[in-house]
């Protein structure tokens, strides 16, 4: 039976989260292996150390604000950056093609 990590809708940060692995996952894994060998692909060690990818966030349900921050901002002042060193003569099709030509870099 795996177990109880989290109770439904519970958050919490990177730090949190690898610690919960430490702490009841890895333990759960030595009592389901019981002596058994297994193997963790990579360095242990260092996956536990690596921080822990974000959660996706449900962009429709955060405020104006930090849903831009997470969406458009950097991506925005990347643009109005290179846009601001170029001066282009034509500056809004100068940002709306750095905007098209970049924004792979910039999708969740």
């Amino acid at each position: 039976m795996l177990p109880h990590i989290f109770e439904q809708g519970f958050r919490l940060n990177s730090d949190g989260y690898v610690k919960q692995l430490k702490t009841v996952v890895n333990p759960w894994l030595e009592w389901v292996a019981a002596g058994r060998p297994y193997k963790i692909l990579g360095n242990e060690k260092e996956m536990m150390e690596l921080p822990a990818k974000r959660p996706k966030v449900d962009l429709q349900c955060l405020p104006t604000r930090a849903y831009l921050d997470q969406t458009v901002v950097p991506i925005l002042l990347q643009g109005m950056s290179a846009l601001a060193k170029e001066r282009p003569p034509n500056p809004i099709e100068y940002l709306a093609s750095y905007l098209l030509k970049n924004k792979n870099q910039y999708e969740n």
